[in-house]
């Protein structure tokens, strides 16, 4: 007979512990053997499975196989008992036999039933021994009989069942955990295990077991109180239980019980406990007292974050923020602190810094979330989320493309380029300076403001242009430094500076003057012409002098003197100045009237220009003149007289700014013919004008003065004219003023 409904439900429910003997029992070694000497029977005997739980009223089936492990066939016979409990008086056995011979080496197999009576309960051993006989072929002589015994084990289950009615409860969660729902579902299956239809009654009542607390403040329902049971059925009924706020974290139990209505002993019934394990629950909801701020780069603000304890007990909340704009976040304070239960409306409140940086551009909003943990690499039970509009910063840099604007010619100009890049995370308009340029050069910018976009866009730069003019009188040997920088529009403090290093090209420019080109000297004695060197150039330059040529046969001898009387070959003059030398002339002749005339080529040695641009035969570098020097054994000598002052040769004077005076002077003709006098003018450059006058017009070059005495006429300023000539009255004497 095959085990009932109920004995099969029972038996899924302990399917893994079944597996487990079933393959044990299946093991050769898991039974006792007992091997034949000689040709004695030997059996091995296995119980199929070795353990069933049966509901009571109804009977569970075993397979008892019987394996022949002699050399001869056996004959067994099969017997069964109850082990002598008083809970196995409920339980009654019977075993089929083996018809016929087992051949060596084969096995067969019988079939016992235990049959569990209405009030059976716990659990019974069932003892099967089989005792085999050889069945020798004659000649042979059967050996010594063999006997073994197997022992099964079987439960009464939690069902209840007779030949008319029975009922079993099946919850296969029965025990749950709660996560914060309002309610928990367990689903209870209602099979009907009698031989007819059945009306099942459902009861709830909470449960006393060990490790249980107390459940009366849960609610407990189900969807169906009574069930209509099919013979052969079963109905799924629903227990709802309602979780109140709160609950403490334990474990809670309930029974349901199963009746069978229309028993009339009403004794078909079957109970099944389910639980519910309420864990510690640490779990919160967050409010923030701002939900979005703006804040500039770098610039502060405070939020409060408020935790309320959704859970069933105090615990500790860790806060902090998250996302990838975290960091711009911080907690005021310490960041972990105890948060109450107190029924259920526990609070603690945390302050949060919030200062962003520019790494976004400005006007962008960043989302960060404010979360509370369980611990501080816990989960995260609640969050919130803050909104971050970042405001503006400014800052910005300034390059320039050439560090030295070199070699600029006097009077001309170059150019480079500033870049202005912005610094800060937002559109800017920015000023572009210069430094205060010395006086004569000049800084032009292109542009003294320039709009830029955000440094993390592809408009964060611009350009502006800067010319640099050099002064007509720069030196060589100038060099400036001007400083650029870029500013906020409404002015301040810069944000950068960059230097540009300006210098000036080397000029070379040589002029020259010769006041001086003819003069008489006596036979044996030197004459000098004045040589006056013009640097026009900006740099100091090395002049050499030498005479080329002359048309004395044989040469005279010359020389060239600074005018300290030093000689000399070369001679350095300063930038935009002027130097006056001498050619110095022996007069080595001896007629009267005999002359040499002299070419002097005066030659810039720093100057590398060697080209004849104007096709003068000169090079552009050198400069020449021509002078003639004249024998002559009369007399050349003038005399010079100051009036009304200390002595007749100086004299002081005291001028206001802007004042002026005159001063007479007397000029003597002391040779012994007439001749024209040539005057140097020396001291006060720089500092006041001086000319000469002579007959109400300017003194530039040579004056004639004949020899003797000029008359001066006090009355009127002006000499005595001859009125027959119309010239300086004069008598051949000593004197001429």
């Amino acid at each position: 007979m095959m085990p009932t409904a109920s004995a099969v439900a029972a038996s899924r429910r302990t399917a893994v512990l079944l597996v487990l003997v079933m393959c044990g029992a299946l093991l050769p070694l898991s039974a006792p053997m007992v091997s034949a000497d000689g040709r004695d029977a030997s059996i091995l005997v296995t119980a199929i499975p070795s353990a069933l739980e049966v509901n009571p009223g109804e009977a569970g089936e075993y397979t008892i196989r019987v394996r022949n492990t002699g050399s001869n066939p056996v004959t067994v016979q099969i017997a069964s008992s109850e082990e002598a409990t008083q809970e196995c008086n409920a339980y009654t056995s019977s075993v089929t036999q083996i018809p016929g011979p087992i051949d060596a080496g084969s096995y067969e197999e019988a079939t016992m039933n235990i049959t569990l009576a209405q009030t059976a309960e716990g659990e019974c051993d069932t003892t099967v021994t089989v005792t085999a006989n050889e069945q020798a072929t004659p000649p042979d002589v059967a050996g010594a009989p063999a006997q073994e015994s197997v022992t099964v084990t079987t439960t009464a289950g939690d069902g209840s069942g007779s030949a008319v009615f029975g009922v079993d409860l099946i919850i296969n969660q029965n025990s749950k955990n709660w996560n914060g729902e309002e309610e928990i579902d367990y689903l209870v299956e209602v099979e009907n295990t009698g031989q007819t239809n059945e009306t099942v009654n459902l009861v709830v009542e909470e449960g006393t077991g060990p490790g249980c607390a107390p459940s009366s403040s849960f609610t407990v329902t189900l969807s169906e109180t009574s069930v209509n049971v099919d013979q052969d059925d079963s109905e799924t009924v629903t227990a709802t239980v309602e979780v109140p706020e709160g609950a403490t974290a334990d474990k809670y139990c309930w029974e349901i019980t199963g009746t069978v209505a229309n028993d009339p002993a009403q004794e078909a019934k079957d109970t099944e406990g389910f639980d519910l394990e309420v864990p510690e629950l640490r779990t919160c909801t967050l409010a923030l007292n701002k939900a979005s701020v703006s804040v500039n780069p770098d610039d502060e603000t405070k939020i409060t974050a408020t935790y309320a304890n959704d859970g069933n007990a105090d615990w500790t909340v860790y806060a902090s923020a998250v996302g990838s704009k975290s960091s711009w976040v911080r907690v005021d304070g310490p960041s972990s602190g105890l948060l109450p239960y107190d029924n259920g409306n526990g609070e603690r409140a945390f302050d949060f810094i919030v200062s962003p940086d520019d790494s976004v551009t400005a006007g962008s909003e960043s989302v960060v979330q404010i979360v509370g943990k369980d611990g501080n690499n816990g989960p995260i039970e609640c969050q919130a989320d803050l909104r971050i509009i970042v405001g503006q910063s400014r800052g910005a840099s300034i390059s320039v493309a050439n560090a030295v604007l070199s070699n600029i010619e006097p009077g001309s100009n170059k150019s480079t380029t500033l870049t202005i890049t912005n610094q800060g995370n937002g559109q800017d308009n920015l000023r572009v300076a210069s430094s205060i340029a010395p006086t004569g050069w000049a800084v032009q910018l292109d542009a003294s403001s320039v709009s830029v976009g955000s440094r993390h866009g592809n408009e964060k730069s611009a350009t502006v242009g800067v010319t640099v003019r050099v002064p007509t009188n720069a030196l060589a040997t100038e060099e400036i430094e001007l400083i650029f920088s870029v500013l906020p529009s409404s002015g301040g403090t810069a944000y950068d500076t960059v230097s540009l290093r300006v210098t000036v090209a080397a000029i070379h420019g040589l002029e020259i003057d010769t006041p001086a080109t003819d003069q008489t000297g006596r036979s044996g004695t030197e004459v000098r012409f004045p040589i006056d060197l013009i640097n026009e150039g900006n740099v100091r330059d090395t002049i050499g002098l030498s005479v080329v040529s002359q048309t004395a046969s044989p040469r005279w001898d010359t020389s060239f003197e600074n005018e300290e009387g030093m000689p000399f070959t070369e001679i350095e003059v300063e930038p935009q100045s002027t130097t006056t030398v001498y050619l110095v002339v022996s007069i080595d002749g001896e007629e009267e009237l005999e002359n040499s005339r002299l070419t002097v080529r005066v030659r810039n040695k720093d100057d590398p220009n060697s080209q004849d641009k104007d096709g003068d035969g000169i090079p552009d570098n050198q400069r020449q003149a021509e002078f003639l020097a004249v024998l002559s054994d009369r007399n050349f000598s003038m005399d010079l007289r100051l009036e009304n002052t200390d002595t007749a040769t100086s004299g002081s004077v005291v001028l206001p700014p802007n004042g002026q005076q005159t001063l007479g002077m007397w000029v003597r003709n002391t040779g012994d013919g007439n001749d024209d006098a040539v005057f140097t003018l020396g001291g006060l450059e720089g500092i006041a004008t001086r000319s000469m006058v002579a007959y109400n017009l300017p003194v530039t070059g040579e004056l004639p003065v004949p020899k003797g005495y000029g008359i001066w006429d006090l009355g009127n300023g002006t000499f005595v004219m001859d009125p027959e000539t119309q010239e300086p009255l004069h008598r051949r004497g000593p004197k001429r003023r």
